[in-house]
């Protein structure tokens, strides 16, 4: 939500090896080519821990997100889901949980 409206995109993600189909590409618009998007985990109920680092000329982003079924996720779940992040070495010290108080739009 942005300024108290609901905002979506819809993207389309295809498994470029069958061999390791946990390692997606993802596009969200006609012109974009495939970013790779890696699901690093997911019991496939509750959870998923997806990850991407992107490397074009002088750009570099690397995004990692613990993403969820429900608004919220047990303290004790969400620590190990980031230390399964940090495992893999990817660095969580910028990460933040986003605010899923006060919704009232159903999901």
């Amino acid at each position: 939500m942005l300024d108290g409206e609901m905002q979506s995109i819809e993207g389309t993600a295809i498994v470029k090896d069958s061999e390791q189909p946990a390692k997606l590409g993802v596009s969200f618009f006609f012109w974009q080519p495939y970013i790779p998007y890696w699901v690093l985990s997911t019991d496939y109920d509750s959870f998923a821990l997806v990850y991407t680092c992107v490397d074009i000329t002088f750009f570099h982003a690397e995004y990692a997100w613990i993403f969820s079924r429900s608004r919220t996720l047990p303290n004790s779940t969400v620590e190990s889901l980031k230390e399964q992040f940090t495992s893999n070495g990817i660095d969580i010290s910028k990460m933040s949980a986003t605010v899923q108080t006060g919704c009232t739009n159903e999901i």
